[in-house]
């Protein structure tokens, strides 16, 4: 809050979090780990600094517990990583490389069977439809259907 702490102590401020608070009773990052939590702190996703259209700005704000108000999202905005990984392993971070389908990439089984050492082609996907072919030296053991 700071040097801005005037702007939260409006009524205008007021009804925005009870409106916020009745729309989103869950902590949004909680939900996003899996977890339910009440939400008792509103937060703005994008800094306002002042900014009084950003500040009032309903598209702006988010629901989220004190511990990850207090945690997660000032580490986010002192270092512009969102910390912590879904119920699957993926990081919730949305500009982590993991959640970015055009950085990901994707192994595809050898185009021929050969158990003799040689170099077989083998496709990576790259993104975007995009394809690298590169030669790599692939000793099978026994497999069958060659």
């Amino acid at each position: 809050m700071g040097q801005h702490a005037r702007l939260y102590k409006t009524k205008a401020w007021y009804r925005l979090r009870h409106a916020q608070l009745q729309a989103e009773p869950l902590c949004r990052m909680c939900k996003q780990l899996g977890r339910v939590t009440a939400a008792n702190v509103i937060d703005h996703i994008k800094p306002h600094r002042g900014n009084l259209e950003l500040f009032h700005d309903p598209a702006n704000i988010q629901a989220l517990c004190k511990p990850c108000h207090d945690g997660a999202k000032q580490a986010q905005e002192r270092t512009g990583q969102l910390r912590g990984g879904n119920t699957e392993g993926r990081p919730i971070d949305p500009n982590h490389h993991w959640n970015n389908p055009a950085r990901s990439c994707k192994m595809t089984k050898p185009t021929q069977c050969d158990n003799t050492g040689r170099l077989l082609p083998i496709t990576r996907e790259v993104g975007n439809g995009c394809h690298q072919v590169y030669m790599r030296q692939v000793r099978l053991s026994i497999r069958r259907n060659c």
